[in-house]
Parts: structure tokens; sequence; C-alpha cells
């Protein structure tokens, strides 16, 4: 638990450094996937339905990672956010996807 809330503080840390509103765009990035709907609607029903994701504080996560949507627009937007902000360190498109996947998770992050 508390290697979560370090997760957590790390990613706040971040996302407070690029956007108030990043949070906000996540869970809109939700609501264009079926499937992380179907996932959402699942574990607000059953807790346990899907092993690797939890429902907490109305935040889907994956392996304590906040779950991010595969748009591609968003997705492209959290990389060069996470890149330009002194945390990335303008160190490369592979160690900063690397980073940025040490606190979020989605699918085609590193396609």
């Amino acid at each position: 638990m508390l290697s979560l809330y370090i997760l957590v503080v790390k990613f706040v840390k971040v996302v407070s450094t690029i956007s108030t509103n990043i949070m906000v765009e996540v869970k809109k990035s939700w609501e264009t996937n079926n499937v992380i709907l179907g996932i959402i609607r699942d574990l607000l029903k059953d807790l346990d339905s899907h092993p690797h994701y939890k429902w907490v504080n109305n935040h889907l996560n994956r392996k304590a990672k906040i779950v991010v949507s595969n748009d591609l627009k968003f997705s492209h937007k959290l990389i060069f956010m996470y890149h330009d902000i002194a945390m990335g360190g303008y160190y490369g498109l592979i160690i900063t996807t690397k980073r940025i996947g040490s606190l979020l998770y989605w699918k085609m992050l590193h396609k």
C-alpha cells in the first residue's frame, strides 16, 4: 500500500507540474474506450472481477499504475509533456516512455 501511495505522490507531483487538469483528461480518455469502460463497470459491481485492475478514489489502476486510454493524441500529449518537464530531463523517447510507464499504464506506450 505504501508503494502505491509513493507512486501516486510521484504522479501527482508530475501532474501538478504539467497540468492541473491532467486527471480530468485521463478520465476523459476512458470515455471513448469501451474496454476501459467495461472494466470500470465490472469493478464497480465486483472489485475482484479483474485481478490486475483496481478502482481506487475514482481512478482506474492496473498493477498500481493509473490507466490511460490508447487515445493516440492524448498519449502523445502525455509523452511530450512529461519529456518537457524538469523530471523528464530531455532523455529521449525510450527513457521518457520507461519513466512514464513506471507511473501510468496504457497498452501501446512502448510501440
